[in-house]
């Protein structure tokens, strides 16, 4: 019958004849050198997955960064936009007040001058009169777009609230992916560093193991093997 062999360890040109061990013992061997080999893969497979995974989710954080830094900065760029117009309408409603209180003076002073029967003068005051309503129409415009554009500000001012906290949000849940993905990362490379020393032991559990049998057949007739 052909003469079974087996290495010692590895880079080693010694061999020990399988005829010393029974055929189970070796098979047990074999079978654990295949489990320790497939669990390695397993773990280095699982590790680069979840490199792989981590990878993904710090591009996720950075995206939602940049998205919540230029929602941020739109949102600033409207309030900003919006406090211009706030602020033009404000002026510009001063300068109509001014002209209306003005010519609402004019108007009083007209009234008071009874004697003015001169129709040009009852022009002149028919004049400043419409012109008085045309004014304050106007002013009236200009006090609804000031109220529209406080509402619009405040509605700006809410949605970046909004936008804020959605970000904020997202934000938190990915940082709390990531630090589930490291503790996951931590653990493999644990249990990786477990088979590995366990591979270790088996290989040196297996210098020992080759060696005491041919200590012992020294001593005791060799079986010849079925």
């Amino acid at each position: 019958m052909g003469e079974h062999h087996i290495r010692v360890n590895e880079g080693s040109e010694q061999y020990v004849s399988s005829s010393r061990y029974p055929p189970p013992q070796l098979r047990l061997l074999e079978h654990r050198q295949r489990h320790h080999a497939d669990k390695m893969d397993n773990v280095k497979m699982e590790n680069t997955q979840v490199v792989y995974e981590n990878k993904l989710l710090q591009g996720e954080l950075e995206d939602a960064l940049r998205e919540m830094q230029l929602a941020g900065d739109n949102a600033l760029s409207e309030q900003l936009m919006d406090r211009d117009k706030l602020d033009s309408l404000t002026r510009e409603n001063l300068q109509v007040a001014s002209v209306n209180k003005k010519l609402q003076s004019e108007l009083v002073d007209a009234l008071r001058e009874r004697h003015v029967s001169d129709i040009s003068k009852q022009r002149d005051l028919d004049d400043l009169t419409e012109e008085n309503h045309h004014l304050a129409y106007k002013s009236k415009r200009v006090q609804g777009e000031l109220e529209d554009a406080q509402n619009d500000i405040r509605l700006a001012r809410e949605a970046a609230m909004i936008k804020h906290q959605y970000y904020t949000a997202k934000l938190d849940n990915v940082k709390m992916e990531n630090t589930q993905v490291v503790s996951e990362n931590k653990r493999l490379l644990g249990e990786q560093k477990d088979a590995v020393q366990q591979h270790h032991q088996h290989q040196n559990t297996r210098k020992t193991t080759h060696l005491l049998p041919k200590a012992v057949n020294t001593s005791l007739p060799t079986t010849p093997s079925a």
